[in-house]
């Protein structure tokens, strides 16, 4: 088992992290490069934090307007929402939302063993991570998600085409 953990190991590092963005957030990265370095541990994807608008439906897809793993402006945010609401037709805002979004931080850890899994999430549910746990067991190793959803918020700016919120909210 060790053997089969320190060879995916190696494959993960020399490829790119696995969260849709494809690749390591900055603001966490010497965080992720500390636990890469420990025995036992790598991480597989993550994300750092992000703020988003997001126009389209629940469930069936649409368009991340605006998309940040740092600080983003009101004013970047409202000029976007402005800017869907102008280019868009009636026939487009149809049945579709133009949401905010702040999404806390997210991390996999594939864990060689047990003893390790524990131990990640022992430190992330001690620090505020309550959601945290074992998301995969494989040859290779363990996954634990380390999340929260505590600190996450999504509120809709607009409903087909029609503002709900004034300037000052955003």
């Amino acid at each position: 088992a060790q053997a089969m953990f320190v060879a995916r190991k190696r494959q993960i590092l020399q490829g790119h992290d696995n969260s849709p963005k494809g690749s390591w957030d900055e603001p966490i990265r010497e965080n992720l490069d500390w636990i890469n370095r420990q025995p036992g541990l790598v991480s597989t994807s993550s994300c750092s934090g992000r703020s988003v608008l997001f126009w389209g439906t629940e469930g069936k897809g649409g368009e991340w307007l605006v998309s940040a793993h740092s600080e983003v402006t009101s004013d970047t945010i409202w000029n976007a929402a402005q800017e869907a609401l102008r280019s868009r037709t009636n026939e487009q805002w149809q049945g579709r939302l133009l949401t905010i979004l702040t999404e806390p931080f997210v991390l996999h850890v594939l864990c060689e063993d047990l003893d390790v899994a524990t131990s990640v999430l022992r430190a992330a549910q001690e620090t505020g991570f309550k959601e945290s746990g074992i998301t995969s067991v494989s040859s290779s190793g363990i996954v634990a998600a380390v999340r929260t959803t505590a600190m996450r918020l999504e509120v809709p700016v607009a409903v087909d085409g029609q503002l709900l919120v004034a300037r000052d909210f955003v």
